[in-house]
Parts: structure tokens; sequence; C-alpha cells
């Protein structure tokens, strides 16, 4: 892998304000950030697209670009396959403002997860639901110029939750280029999925990387490099051995770190360091 690759995210930093988080990163010579969109640095509730423009100026004069504009969705109540159609159609434009705040920043990637059902609901039309929806999310982001990459979680209830389900559903939206798959290597470790599972379905489509370490049997996860058990420098050979030429990003956000995120992201960037000097 190359330095130019590494894209670090903001989600260390929840209980610090997005200046300090661009202090640190030119600090410690950082050139490429993945922004997690939500409070306090980025809720699309409170931004105007004008503010976001304000916003890329600054992230600019820090020497900065955005690989991938990533919004909260996990915590937030967003769900494409939703059978209610107020919240649906609440998350389809929820995942339309990050593509226009993608173009206003000239990030080239916006993030999107695949959606979940419930018990008592059909998981196949909740399936049939999110494919709906991807197309015309992909129709927006061709419009807009915006590559949209999407993972799944390994739980129940999301809609798919493994490699396989992900490589149907990209077939089924059909979205060419414009939607492409990430692996997210705490998440897939979980499924006992690796690189491998990864390379073998996507190849070289592969759009992001979401690099983290993790305790595969608990959830523990998305914790520094060295501080679990994930075999990480294996799945960074995987990828170097894959031609993998797309963004790395780092997405550190166990709650461990957020007394302390600037210790967190210089020990990641220094194991980064340690594996490119060694390869």
């Amino acid at each position: 892998m190359r330095e130019s690759q590494l894209s670090i995210g903001n989600y260390t930093y929840p209980l610090h304000s997005f200046d300090y988080f661009l202090n640190s990163m030119e600090r410690m010579g950082v050139k490429q950030i993945e922004l997690w969109a939500a409070e306090p640095h980025l809720y699309f509730g409170d931004f105007t697209l004008t503010q976001v423009e304000s916003l890329g100026k600054k992230i600019a004069d820090h020497g900065i670009s955005v690989s991938c504009v990533t919004p909260e969705q996990c915590d937030y109540p967003i769900n494409i396959c939703a059978s209610n159609k107020n919240e649906r159609r609440r998350s389809i434009d929820y995942f339309k403002r990050a593509i226009e705040v993608a173009e206003v920043l000239n990030a080239p990637k916006a993030f999107l997860t695949a959606g979940r059902h419930v018990h008592d609901e059909s998981r196949e039309d909740a399936y049939l639901r999110g494919v709906d929806s991807l197309k015309e999310l992909v129709n927006y982001a061709k419009y807009k110029g915006i590559y949209l990459v999407i993972e799944v979680n390994p739980f129940e209830l999301e809609v798919p939750n493994n490699a396989a389900g992900l490589k149907k559903l990209l077939d089924d939206v059909d979205g060419g280029d414009w939607l492409l798959p990430v692996w997210d290597i705490d998440c897939a470790a979980r499924s006992g999925e690796w690189g491998e599972d990864f390379v073998r379905l996507f190849g070289n489509r592969l759009g992001n990387v979401h690099f983290s370490d993790g305790v595969c049997e608990h959830y523990k996860g998305h914790i520094v490099p060295g501080d679990g058990t994930l075999p990480l420098t294996h799945c960074l050979e995987i990828l170097d051995q894959a031609g993998y030429e797309n963004t790395i990003a780092v997405e550190v956000m166990n709650s461990r770190y957020n007394e302390d995120p600037d210790t967190a992201i210089q020990r990641t960037l220094d194991w980064f360091r340690d594996y490119m000097d060694k390869h």
C-alpha cells in the first residue's frame, strides 16, 4: 500500500470539535480524511449546502481532501428497506443529501448501508424495497458524478448481512461502477469472512476498505491496530497482492479512545507506517 491510500475518519473525535480534529490531522501529516457526517461535526439537518461549502474551504486550508462522505446511519433512524413509506423516503432523501454534500466537498464517494428488516415482516419484501431504493440513489449519484460505496454488517436483521448477499444485491441493483462494495475488516471478521472472500467475489471492484482491529468472539471492535486479535498485516498483504488501489479508511470509533483520540490516531498512523517500511 501507499500512504496516499490512507484516509483517517473523524469517528474517534465525537467529544471534540471538528476544528480540533482538523488541527490534529494537519499536525500528524494526514492529507486525506473520511468525513463521518454526524453531530457534533456535520449533521445534515443543521447545515445548509452553503455552510458545507465553507466547511470544505476550511478543510482545504488545512491541506486536506475528503475521500468519502459517510453519514451516520446506525444510531440515526435511517433505513432504505423500511416498510413505513415515510421512513423509507426520509432515508433515501438523507442519502441524497450525502451525495450533494460529497459533490460540494469535491469528495468522489458517499457511503451507505443496505438497510434492515424486522422479525415479523418479510425479509424478501425488505430486500426488494432496498433494491428499489438503491436504484433511485444510484441514478441520483450518477447524475451528480459521485460514486456510492456500500457495506454490510454481520447482524441478523441486516439486508443482506454477508459478502455473498452483497454480491447478489449489487447484481440486482445493476449500478455498475456507480455502486461499489466495501470490505469492513472488523465487521466481516465477525461473519468469518476475510479478504480472500471479498477479493474472490469482487476483485478490483472494491471501492473502499474500512480498517480497524477487533476481537471476533466479542462485540469489541473498531479499535486501534494491535489492540485486538485480527490479522491486520495479512489483510493488507491480501489487498497488496490483489493490486488494490482505492482508499483504506481508518474507522477507529470505540469509546475507549474518545478522551484522547490524538494518541489513538497517532498509534494507528505509526502502525501503518511500520507496515509500509517493512513492505
